[in-house]
């Protein structure tokens, strides 16, 4: 501690400015929750860090007066222990590994975690986590699925898996950038609706560029047909014999309209 005063104040929407800091409450569906337990009131905590990132003073070293005098001055001290035996582990953001056994984090650091996160935030204005609205969620996937059926609308098929992982990459560097500034934004949402619609809109742009080609074909079988009347039945039959059933059924009202039965 540092000497400065920090000053509480009640905001709307149960909101509390403390110093620099705005704390909002957690309501169990953000940061990436989904119907969690927002019991009292709660933050979305924005780690230091695991252990290593706190100086740590063994009990030993305090009984046998192993400290510098002035160690502890303005200093805000937590008592706890990191014992696996008292099974006071969590996991945390700082658990998760690809190569090895996620590790768990003892409960006093998530406490000076949390402190860590109070203070620097009143005192220095380091960012809390926020999230968007619902509505703002919403948009946000709505606008990554636009750029998914756009890029299948203007790229050639050969091209829309790199459109999609250029773009998903942007997607995943955008909130990364967002949350270095204390901003959690959604990315699983999104990357689905970017990959979901780039799919759906390449299904539905290649069926109408079928049926686009079956026309130009009938039509070109409708002009043999008034040459040669037999050959061009045949040949729109055995054209029939050879698509899906959706084709067949539209094969078969085209020569209806046409007379051609």
């Amino acid at each position: 501690m540092d000497g400065r005063t920090v000053t509480a104040k009640q905001l709307n929407d149960y909101r509390l400015q403390l110093g620099q800091a705005i704390l909002v409450p957690f309501h169990g569906n953000e940061g990436g929750y989904v119907r969690a337990n927002s019991g009292g009131y709660q933050i979305l905590l924005n780690f230091r860090g695991s252990l290593e990132n706190f100086q740590t003073i063994s009990f030993a070293d305090v009984l046998k007066n192993r400290i510098p005098p002035d160690l502890m001055k303005n200093r805000i001290i937590i008592i706890g222990t990191t014992a696996e035996s008292l099974n006071d582990l969590f996991y945390t953001p700082y658990s998760s590994s690809l190569f090895r056994t996620p590790k768990r984090t003892s409960g006093v650091a998530i406490h000076a975690n949390l402190i860590s996160h109070i203070l620097s935030a009143a005192l220095d204005g380091r960012p809390s986590i926020r999230v968007w609205t619902k509505p703002q969620e919403w948009l946000w996937i709505l606008v990554w699925s636009a750029i998914g059926a756009l890029l299948s609308w203007r790229l050639k098929p050969l091209q829309i898996a790199s459109g999609i992982f250029l773009a998903g990459s942007g997607l995943l560097a955008i909130a990364y950038l967002a949350f270095l500034q204390g901003w959690w934004l959604p990315v699983v949402g999104p990357m689905l609706g970017l990959v979901g619609a780039a799919i759906a809109f390449a299904i539905v742009i290649n069926k109408r560029l079928e049926q686009l080609q079956l026309r130009r074909i009938l039509d070109l079988l409708l002009e043999e047909c008034a040459t040669y009347p037999t050959a061009g039945r045949i040949a729109i039959e055995y054209l029939k014999q050879s698509e899906s059933d959706r084709n067949q059924a539209f094969i078969q009202k085209w020569t209806i309209d046409r007379n051609l039965r």
